[in-house]
């Protein structure tokens, strides 16, 4: 059975994931669809690359990835399919497929024809153009890697820490269901400059201290832990670090060795 697996900032107020799903079912029989998240923050095409980066290599091989994070529906913007070491990736040519495409290896990248007539709606191409290449593709990959080749597809690039000898800048990739505050930083970045302790400021509040699980954090003290995306994420014990920090996706996170 193949594996089409749903990456989109539809949520599920509305009828949108549902007629997607529809559409596939109605499209390619005995597909196997999987929800990763629809609950990506409207219009944010780097949340939904690192989500779908931080994902996809959990499938099994020749999972058909379909992503839809699209402020540019119903214009020019190019619509991609995409085969790589272990997996196919359908989705807008804006980024959002960029980074896990770059890590699993691209091998054939197509640009698709943009399917023209009136039961074609502007604003919901990912019911009536990428659900159906989605079901397509989840057949047969030969008719769809017909189209024009791609030599370059647009790039999305999450920013890197800055390391210096006493201090580390970093950014704000991603915030859970729970709040945790997901960094850009490492462990391994951060044991570079905690020599004795450190400290770290966000919107004029500290974080001082590291721990291995949740339930080793005194209340309402926040800190670090090391999450299961690979990276130093910040956290309240039972609370809302967001909430707390009063975060925006674009704070930088400053920690100091402590001297």
């Amino acid at each position: 059975m193949k594996t089409i697996a749903l990456i989109t900032d539809f949520g599920y107020t509305d009828n949108f994931v549902g007629v997607v799903k529809g559409v596939i079912l109605k499209n390619s029989s005995g597909v196997n669809i999987i929800d990763i998240t629809h609950n990506v923050s409207s219009h944010n095409i780097q949340e939904g690359a690192f989500i779908l980066l931080k994902s996809y290599r959990f499938f099994p091989e020749k999972t058909v990835f379909l992503a839809v994070v699209d402020p540019g529906v119903g214009t020019k913007r190019r619509i991609l399919a995409i085969k790589t070491n272990n997996y196919y990736f359908i989705g807008p040519d804006n980024g959002i497929l960029y980074p896990a495409v770059k890590d699993d290896t691209i091998k054939a990248a197509v640009y698709l024809r943009r399917q023209k007539g009136n039961n074609i709606s502007l604003t919901f191409h990912g019911r009536d153009i990428f659900a159906p290449l989605a079901a397509k593709l989840a057949e047969s990959e030969k008719t769809i890697f017909r189209g024009k080749k791609v030599n370059r597809i647009t790039p999305l690039n999450f920013p890197r820490p800055r390391l210096r000898r006493r201090s580390i800048i970093g950014n704000i990739l991603y915030v859970d269901k729970f709040g945790n505050i997901v960094t850009n930083i490492t462990k391994k970045d951060l044991d570079k400059i905690n020599n004795g302790g450190f400290v770290a400021r966000l919107n004029n509040k500290t974080i001082k201290k590291l721990y291995r699980t949740y339930s080793e954090a005194p209340s309402m003290q926040p800190f670090f832990i090391e999450g299961s995306f690979g990276y130093l994420e910040i956290s309240l014990s039972g609370k809302s670090a967001r909430d707390y920090f009063g975060l925006k996706n674009s704070d930088k996170i400053i920690i100091l060795r402590k001297v």
